[in-house]
């Protein structure tokens, strides 16, 4: 990563995951643009590249997802340049984590040197099979102490709902709350257009959709669904893998989006509830697990509809495809809320928050070096 300077300051992103990935793209990727018209330089370090990334996350033969943790072996070795170079004020800006194992040292050492801001979209903290196996594995990934070294070691948490930001405050100063946003889109298909009932989402989230696939009634348009593998016997459930423009098509097209959450799941409160964002945006009218972070976005009967049992989830489904004048209302309402969660609406906060760390007095944090 070259190192840049410019009149407006310095931000450095540094995550785990490249661009392509939502995460990223999203949280971090999204806001480069904004920041150096503001006159800022960027620079986004990533563990993957693109190219490790694909191989690791598609199914390929071992030898490859070896090389791919060859490649991100050495690019650790480049962090260690991009942190040296450091300036007091400069901003980095930590999107969940620069590596994912127990130790916290490259954040620590990023906030002995510069503003470091912690940005979290999900409850990371939460033990659970899919992050914290049992056994050795465990150990490595470490567990919620590496987090509150990384919320106490920083000058600022940017957390992505009031219930993240909660846990934060146990141990940072200064917290706020910033929702992941969207690029609202330009131009949208009207009702007569759309079709079909539609789920985006990651292998993570994947299990939670196929709880509620099997109370539907058949959609004779077909549900898609992007991003995830399902096992389902429904000759209307289409499953391909995701791109951004496939989400976009599908978003576009669709007539309902799906929103299940497992309540009984650990992470299930921290979710920070963008696809309900997501799909708002594109005018589109979801079911939702009322969650509180996700019924605080989506009200029932306004916005979208709610459910929390079988019966819930095939009576809202059903209602959303045939009822034209209740889609109009939620479909109208979705766009007015979605809006309220624009990169637009956004960007200019964002870019007043970097603006003020850059100009605030530097101090390393006292517990920035302490121990591992």
């Amino acid at each position: 990563m070259q190192r840049r300077r410019g009149a407006g300051g310095h931000v450095v992103f540094l995550a785990v995951y490249p661009a392509s990935q939502a995460s990223t793209r999203l949280r971090a990727q999204q806001w480069r643009p904004h920041l150096e018209r503001a006159g800022f330089t960027t620079d986004l370090w990533t563990l993957f590249d693109e190219r490790a990334a694909q191989s690791w996350f598609s199914p390929v033969r071992r030898g490859d997802r070896i090389r791919s943790l060859l490649r991100c072996g050495r690019r650790t070795l480049s962090l260690v340049t991009v942190l040296a170079r450091l300036r007091p004020a400069d901003v980095v800006v930590v999107q969940r984590e620069v590596l994912p194992l127990a130790c916290s040292w490259p954040e620590r050492f990023a906030a002995s040197r510069a503003q470091l801001v912690w940005d979290v979209d999900d409850a990371v903290w939460v033990e659970h099979d899919g992050m914290f196996i049992r056994g050795a594995f465990r150990a490595i990934r470490g567990g919620a102490a590496k987090y509150r070294r990384v919320a106490t070691a920083s000058a600022e948490v940017w957390a992505g709902s009031e219930e993240l930001a909660r846990w934060c405050r146990q141990m940072a100063h200064t917290v706020s709350v910033l929702p992941t946003v969207v690029d609202m889109p330009s131009k949208r298909l009207s009702r007569g257009q759309r079709s079909g009932v539609v789920w985006t989402g990651s292998p993570s989230t994947g299990p939670f959709l196929q709880q509620v696939l099997p109370q539907l009634a058949p959609v004779p348009a077909g549900i898609r669904v992007l991003g995830a593998t399902v096992a389902s016997e429904r000759s209307d459930v289409v499953q391909e893998p995701w791109s951004e423009e496939a989400e976009f098509t599908a978003l576009r097209g669709a007539r309902v989006g799906l929103y299940p959450i497992d309540v009984t799941h650990p992470l299930a409160v921290g979710k920070a509830g963008f696809k309900a964002v997501l799909y708002m945006a594109h005018g589109l009218p979801c079911v939702v697990t009322p969650t509180p972070t996700v019924a605080s976005l989506i009200g029932h009967e306004r916005e979208g509809l709610h459910a929390s049992d079988p019966e819930e989830w095939a009576t809202a489904v059903s209602r959303l495809l045939e009822d034209d004048d209740l889609w109009d209302l939620l479909s109208t309402n979705a766009l007015e809320r979605a809006s309220r969660f624009s990169v637009q609406t956004w960007f200019p906060l964002v870019v007043g928050r970097i603006a003020a760390l850059r100009d605030q007095p530097w101090t390393a944090s006292s517990t920035a070096l302490g121990s591992m």
